[in-house]
């Protein structure tokens, strides 16, 4: 429920903060005091489009903050968690700011949420029932969840619409399969060919790599035995070469050595060097004799990469894709070639489902038929108690129909379920959101949320201009159902009406003032005298007469409300 709000640089509102309690909460005041700016604020953060109009002359944004106490509401815990937000003490706090470069922030709990996100959430937390507002109960998908709730099938629809999830992929993939002989045959000849291509150069991963390399050495074998062959020649093959030296400094340094111990590591160095050296030429020469070039190895080798690069042109760009392309295309192969045996398993497979969603359609149509009588009772009874005597409320249940009149299944069965209101006797029945009157719409949601009250996980509601156009023992009636409702939830009502007001358990009266030179909306709490005082304003519009303060007393005695 809604615990406190808090309002800053919203029009006439400087800086206030009202805080609600459960059950029934009332906003009083004169005309223009400032109510209706109240009503909006609690609007942004129900996620109503932030316009810059709304900030105070003077500043550069405006701010709207509430507290929303969430004990045993289950549902927005649960998206709290999948959003990764913690609530704290049972309770979040949504703050939203509008900026007057256009630019605005939403936070729930200090993390940022998106406009969608915000109505997403605060679509679990309150509703709002006022001139203009768009309300849940507009869309066909609500109304059928409503008479779903009521008939006791929630249950019975989610498990539908997953069995009907569950049937459309399976003809999704029938679908698939189902190619004409003709093309399923020539797709078997292409990937026939193509895994025969593949399959017989038997190539393998990094092959390419291993046939360019020898394919360089044999393509440069001249020169690279010319390179061997000098080297070897410059270690070893001539009295200049670098071996025998070798062994020239190697003999004298031992000679030094003998006479200078000190030389001795050198000596051993030079002898380390001189043998590493004698080895070097020696594999030198048994590389030269090893020599096995061969024209034939070479123009295999040049056969060998055209088959791969070919391969690779075809169905690379790399080696790995060329093997992977064999793999999906024998795969696909199989799958072809198993086709018709597929194909029957699975229509078998979908007759049997279609059948049974055609059975569980038409037990769901079934019952939401005959609960819709029942439901639609209610609620016009409730409506006719709220000022709307002739009024006649109407639950259709329809079948889906497509474009030739043959009646189809959907996602939640083949109904189309439609609420429908004529206010007026000679009227005709129509869609309730093409009702004009806010107060009616409100009356309506007033009526339909007493029916659904211990079902509707929403813990708060606000309505207001419900009390349009009303008065007498309409008004009373109204008051009742009202007081009645906000025993399971919280109630915020913006009225005009001290028959509405009386019955208020928190009353918070809103008025205008000037301070520094500047108008200003205030809202405080009223009890005792004060509320006696407010209600006889509300009564005649002179809440100093003694008769209407005493008539404030005696509607207020009358429900055992102080005063």
């Amino acid at each position: 429920m809604l615990e406190e709000i808090y309002i800053k640089n919203i029009a006439l509102i400087d800086d206030i903060k009202i805080e609600f309690t459960s059950g029934f909460n009332v906003l009083t005041g004169e005309s223009g005091s400032g109510k209706s700016l109240i009503a909006g604020a609690i609007g942004l953060l129900k996620g109503v489009k932030g316009d810059t109009g709304v900030i105070r002359t003077g500043e550069d944004s405006a701010e709207a903050a509430g507290v929303f106490g969430l004990k045993n509401n289950q549902d927005v815990l649960d998206w709290l968690s999948v959003k990764g937000i913690s609530a704290e003490d049972d309770s979040i706090i949504i703050r939203r700011s509008v900026k007057a470069n256009g630019r605005g922030t939403i936070t729930v709990q200090s993390t940022p949420l998106s406009r969608s996100e915000l109505i997403e959430l605060t679509s679990l937390l309150f509703d709002i029932h006022g001139q203009n507002e768009h309300h849940t109960i507009m869309s066909e998908e609500r109304q059928r969840n409503l008479l779903d709730s009521y008939s006791g099938l929630l249950g019975d629809a989610a498990d539908f619409s997953s069995l009907f999830s569950e049937l459309g992929k399976m003809k999704k993939r029938l679908t698939g399969l189902e190619l004409s002989e003709k093309e399923r045959l020539r797709e078997i000849d292409i990937l026939k060919f193509t895994v025969n291509e593949i399959s017989e150069a038997k190539i393998s991963a990094a092959e390419d790599e291993e046939i360019e390399k020898e394919h360089k050495m044999l393509v440069e074998h001249e020169k690279l035995f010319r390179y061997v062959a000098e080297s070897r020649e410059e270690l070893s093959e001539s009295t200049a070469g670098i071996i025998p030296r070798l062994k020239n400094a190697l003999n004298a340094s031992s000679a030094a050595a003998a006479i200078d111990e000190s030389l001795l590591p050198l000596s051993e160095r030079l002898s380390n060097a001189f043998f590493e050296i004698e080895d070097i030429a020696e594999l030198l020469r048994d590389y030269v004799l090893k020599d096995n070039f061969s024209p034939a190895r070479l123009a295999k080798c040049e056969e060998r990469l055209a088959v791969i690069h070919r391969l690779k042109k075809k169905y690379g760009p790399e080696i790995d894709d060329v093997i992977n392309h064999q793999n999906v295309s024998e795969n696909r192969l199989a799958e072809l070639e198993n086709l018709a045996i597929d194909r029957e398993e699975l229509k078998a497979r979908i007759k049997k489902m279609e059948d049974e969603v055609l059975k569980k359609a038409s037990a769901l149509s079934d019952e939401r038929k005959k609960n819709s009588a029942v439901l639609e009772k209610k609620i016009e009874d409730i409506l006719k108690q709220l000022g709307m005597p002739e009024v006649v409320f109407s639950i259709q249940v329809k079948s889906r129909k497509n474009d030739s009149g043959k009646p189809v299944c959907g996602s939640y069965g083949f109904d189309q379920v439609e609420f429908l209101i004529s206010p007026n006797t000679g009227e005709p029945l129509k869609p309730i959101d093409q009702i004009a009157s806010g107060g009616e719409m409100s009356r309506i949601m007033l009526a339909v949320k007493s029916v659904f009250s211990d079902s509707d996980p929403v813990d708060s509601m606000l309505f207001d201009e419900i009390d349009s156009g009303i008065g007498g023992e309409v008004a009373v009636s109204l008051g009742y159902h009202l007081q009645k409702l906000s025993k399971i939830k919280q109630i915020i009502c913006i009225t005009h009406l001290a028959s509405i007001a009386v019955n208020a358990d928190n009353h918070i009266r809103v008025n205008k003032i000037i301070e520094n030179k500047r108008t200003v909306t205030r809202a405080e709490k009223v009890d005792n005298d004060s509320r006696v005082t407010e209600i006889a304003r509300m009564l005649s519009g002179d809440q100093s007469a003694n008769a209407s303060l005493e008539h404030a007393r005696v509607l207020l005695s009358k429900r055992g409300l102080n005063g």
